[in-house]
């Protein structure tokens, strides 16, 4: 069921600022201070992939999480992850994957692949669409179980495994992809719908949508760019919350009809 990755293309992204503090001014975003990525997946979105049925037999669902610790990269194999699988259905949201520091290390168990966070990781957060550089490592990995529907075959019963992932930009494509290393290199989801928040470099949080890759949708028999849920990038601490772009314009010009209407009362 794997296929050889291919480019995808998006259109192009929504994006949304909010600033959690008035003091708080373009720069360059990092993650010298650490954080976590958490997913929160749409279950119903993959139950109904590979013929399944979000009311009846699940085609795709989520089996197991393991945290950076359940799934230490140094012992726990590919192999073994997938092995541990329960074959039963979980809650497939608040998946909190643990960000690396710039260095992993480089004897890891068969099949994994850790990757580290690089010294050039930066978020413009002043561009169109949050371009940056380098990439963001991160632990933890999903066990995934595939449903007994008529499409699924041999494979029911079976699973996969996600993980080692690492946050990179394209560049070409002005888009974010998380691409999945564990056994195999393969662009999994593509960042939509960002919204950031942030004090300082330090301390930021990008939140959006996760869009299903090309490969991934082949692998799955899942439909290519669909809305499959929703991740919070979280960097040192933040406690603002996103306003979406349409908000700050339904504001600014509430306040410019409010200056109209007491113009026309003094008059």
């Amino acid at each position: 069921m794997h296929t050889k990755p291919a480019k995808l293309l998006f259109p192009a992204l929504t994006l949304a600022f909010a600033f959690a503090s008035t003091n708080a001014s373009a720069t360059l975003l990092n993650a010298s201070s650490g954080g976590t990525f958490t997913i929160n997946f749409d279950r119903d979105a993959f139950a109904n992939m590979l013929g399944g049925s979000a009311s009846g037999i699940a085609g795709i669902f989520n089996d197991r999480f393991y945290n950076a610790a359940e799934s230490d990269y140094t012992t726990q194999s590919g192999g073994a992850l997938l092995a541990g699988r329960d074959n039963v259905e979980s809650d497939s949201t608040n998946l909190i994957h643990t960000l690396t520091g710039t260095s992993v290390n480089s004897v890891q168990a068969t099949s994994r692949h850790a990757q580290a966070t690089s010294a050039d990781f930066a978020i413009d957060s002043d561009s169109g669409s949050f371009a940056g550089t380098g990439q963001l490592g991160m632990l933890g990995v999903q066990a995934i179980g595939i449903g007994a529907t008529a499409l699924a075959g041999p494979y029911a019963g079976g699973g996969m495994v996600y993980g080692d992932y690492s946050l990179k930009y394209n560049s070409a494509s002005a888009y974010w992809s998380l691409q999945n290393n564990i056994f195999f290199p393969m662009e999994a989801y593509a960042l939509a719908d960002l919204a950031l928040v942030f004090t300082d470099a330090n301390n930021w949080q990008l939140t959006g949508n996760l869009l299903l890759s090309a490969d991934n949708a082949s692998m799955l028999f899942g439909t290519e760019g669909a809305n499959v849920g929703t991740f919070k990038l979280s960097v040192g601490s933040i406690s603002a919350v996103p306003v979406p772009a349409a908000v700050w314009m339904m504001g600014s010009g509430l306040l410019g009809l409010l200056g109209i209407a007491r113009r026309q009362a003094a008059v």
